[in-house]
């Protein structure tokens, strides 16, 4: 994780903060670390993912903000909005000893 990581900021490093890449089997994948079109992507309602994404992951995620557009994508971001309210996230105890507990999970050996 850590090397994936450090490769994608090598490649913002070399083509900047949004870049695109060329792919023969799909959609070429854009990459952006840009706050403004993070925030736009966030924003938008219909940018046609559900096409491409439902098909692949409907397994694991089922009709959600991953894999939908339109009013499915926006009942699906309010529900999960709620979850990031200031008072939600100003006392974060619990979720540390979740969290640790996950930790204690993987391996010592990396």
């Amino acid at each position: 994780m850590y090397l994936e990581i450090t490769l994608l900021y090598q490649l913002h490093l070399r083509y900047g903060d949004t870049y695109q890449v060329s792919s023969w089997i799909s959609l070429p994948p854009v990459y952006t670390i840009n706050p403004e079109n993070v925030r736009a992507i966030n924003l938008l309602k219909d940018f046609g993912i559900t096409l491409i994404r439902l098909p692949g992951i409907e397994y694991f995620c089922r009709q959600g903000f991953i894999t939908m557009d339109s009013e499915t994508w926006s009942y699906s971001r309010k529900l999960l909005k709620l979850s990031f309210a200031l008072s939600n996230i100003r006392d974060l105890t619990i979720l540390k000893g979740e969290v640790d507990a996950l930790l204690k999970q993987f391996p010592k050996d990396g």
